[in-house]
């Protein structure tokens, strides 16, 4: 069956705001594709925000989030952490979420761990 492709820059806070029409953005876009929004928590929460209004306008609707885990020294608990990513992990309690397997590569990734690539399929529980 055919279908189309309509790529668009979504500012997550804008469209998280409850003044704006939810399908403005969007439009009757069935996926939505997320890729390297998860850095940090501000980031994390709106792209959260805007998908809980995104995907709860149109039933059926989910989206997709490729994501590279930012790892960056935390003076607090002189540790390693991945804060963005542990707030992505917490908002996933609100959706029907599932870690989807990696597509196979077709060129080297040489920046670093390729298991800290992950690639998700968020849907609304209804």
């Amino acid at each position: 069956a055919g279908g189309s492709v309509l790529a668009r820059v979504v500012d997550w806070r804008a469209y998280a705001d409850a003044a704006v029409d939810a399908d403005d953005a969007l439009g009757t876009a069935d996926v939505v594709v997320a890729a390297d929004c998860i850095y940090d928590d501000a980031a994390t929460t709106a792209l959260f925000d805007a998908l809980r209004r995104a995907l709860a306008a149109r039933p059926g609707r989910y989206a997709v989030v490729a994501l590279e885990k930012r790892f960056n020294f935390e003076a607090e608990s002189l540790s390693v952490v991945a804060h963005g990513y542990r707030t992505f992990r917490g908002a996933l309690a609100g959706f029907d979420a599932v870690r989807l397997a990696l597509p196979p590569r077709f060129v080297d990734y040489d920046r670093g761990d390729v298991g800290a690539l992950e690639l998700w399929r968020v849907g609304w529980l209804v």
